[in-house]
């Protein structure tokens, strides 16, 4: 039988013997802190967890480890992962070992900014995933091509938006609309990539209850006005002494 489908999997793979030298490389594209996972032991006894240190020290990663992972993970196991992520501020989860290692990596990385019981809103109730936001300052040139592709034409495939698709003049503006999107976010990541800020959220809720409780300011006449609603963007920087 014959099946129509689209499938898009963006996922880089570096497969065979040399495999471990595109490590160092890939290692450049995330952040100082790393989550190592493996199981009981036998990355030690055939060397390659020497190997993998050895690169990550070189690469200059702080480096976590969650070790002794099952055949069969626990649930336990993929919290102790997700609590060592939240802990840690992990940038990157790097699972050596065969499928469980890999299977339980991929539950840390889901669960570890879950609000709430992860078994329960994922696996259960198939909830949508509380995931930190991407940083901008490590996106590529060739996401953000693919970032605002998908939008615009996600938009485009509105019923109502037929007519830019449907009038050649149109679909002139709409590519060139992506022209330009795609050069700000380009400007922007660069800017924010030689900057010492660090975007902290965007679209941040004020309101009791919230992440960011209201603003509460005091009269002189004893009353109280809160001040509720959205921030855009907050940036946040750290001085040299880590504040």
């Amino acid at each position: 039988m014959k099946i129509d489908f689209t499938y898009y999997n963006p996922t880089k793979i570096h497969f065979g013997k040399t495999a471990l030298e595109h490590l160092s490389p890939e290692l450049a594209n995330y952040g100082e802190t790393v989550l190592l996972v493996y199981g009981k032991g036998s990355i030690k006894k055939n060397g390659l967890y020497e190997r993998i240190i050895k690169i990550l020290n070189e690469s200059g990663k702080k480096v976590v480890e969650l070790a002794g992972i099952k055949s069969n993970p626990t649930y336990e196991q993929m919290l102790e992962g997700a609590r060592l992520v939240r802990e840690n501020s992990v940038d990157l989860i790097l699972a050596v070992g065969g499928g469980s290692v890999i299977d339980c990596a991929k539950g840390i990385s889901v669960s570890a900014y879950c609000k709430g019981d992860p078994w329960e809103r994922y696996w259960i109730n198939f909830e949508e995933v509380d995931n930190k936001g991407i940083n901008i300052k490590r996106i590529e040139e060739d996401t953000i091509n693919t970032i605002v592709d998908e939008i615009i034409e996600e938009k485009l495939n509105i019923k109502k938006n037929y007519i830019f698709t449907s009038i050649p003049k149109y679909v002139v503006l709409a590519n060139r609309l992506k022209r330009v999107i795609k050069t700000c976010m380009i400007y922007i990541v660069d800017s924010l990539k030689y900057s010492d800020f660090e975007v902290m959220g965007h679209e941040i809720k004020l309101k009791n209850g919230k992440e960011f409780p209201a603003i509460q300011i005091d009269l002189e006449d004893g009353r109280k006005v809160e001040i509720t609603g959205k921030i855009d963007r907050i940036d946040i920087a750290k001085t040299p002494d880590g504040n």
